[in-house]
């Protein structure tokens, strides 16, 4: 499994490890468990703060999907 691995492990840019981080997500466990559907609201509520609600939400559905992807291609689901 691997569940044990660090964030880092996912290859994100720096910034994105600092979000999820700051989410209180350190590993690769801890975001498989996140419900695909919030990942990018929880961004949107996080990140981008000052932005309008419509360049908040693309940025948040970009950054969840780069995420979930990399995810996916560590767990060899795509």
């Amino acid at each position: 499994s691997v569940g044990h691995l660090p964030i880092e492990s996912l290859r994100l840019p720096a910034e994105t490890v600092i979000l999820l981080k700051r989410l209180g997500l350190r590993s690769v466990a801890q975001l498989y468990d996140v419900p695909r559907a919030s990942l990018a609201q929880r961004f949107r509520s996080d990140a981008n703060v000052g932005k309008s609600h419509r360049k908040r939400e693309r940025e948040a559905l970009k950054l969840a999907g780069s995420v979930l992807c990399r995810l996916d291609q560590m767990l060899g689901k795509s």
